[in-house]
């Protein structure tokens, strides 16, 4: 499996490329959908059916595109595209690796009650990556409780 990071046309490129079993024409719809898997004949039931569709309900909250190119036998590529801006004051270059992220303006205080600790990490990222600040809790009990 490879990940790589690409821009052009003021869109970033995020690729998952794999070399799996690929997956069908008729499928490729699909396989966005929960618990929706391609498997081999004869294969091993693994997972269930949920990651693309989590990343796929993801992009679309953040209003990016994802795709899927596949090929059977030979892999598939999956790309997430983000629209690069450019900022006032931003003098990156190519060579400059130190630019930071800029929040979308966004601000205010986000109470995420998730049970899931490594999904309510992930979406705080997301979150703070958006400019808000997160206070996390594991019901809304507990977030009632935090907030007195």
């Amino acid at each position: 499996m490879e990940l790589l990071c690409d821009h052009g046309d003021g869109q970033c490129y995020i690729d998952v490329v794999d070399t799996g079993i690929g997956i069908g024409e008729d499928q490729q719809e699909a396989i966005f959908q929960e618990f929706h898997q391609v498997k081999p004949k004869g294969g091993s039931k693994e997972g269930f059916g949920l990651g693309l569709a989590i990343v796929k309900r993801l992009a679309d909250l953040l209003r990016h595109d994802i795709g899927v190119e596949s090929e059977l036998g030979k892999g598939s590529r999956f790309t997430v595209r983000l629209p690069l801006v450019e900022f006032p004051g931003d003098h990156a270059s190519d060579e400059d690796d130190a630019h930071e992220p800029h929040p979308k303006g966004a601000s205010g205080l986000v109470i995420l009650i998730e049970d899931d600790v490594n999904v309510a990490n992930a979406w705080g990222l997301l979150l703070e990556a958006e400019g808000y600040q997160v206070a996390t809790a594991a019901s809304a009990t507990e977030a009632r409780a935090d907030s007195v």
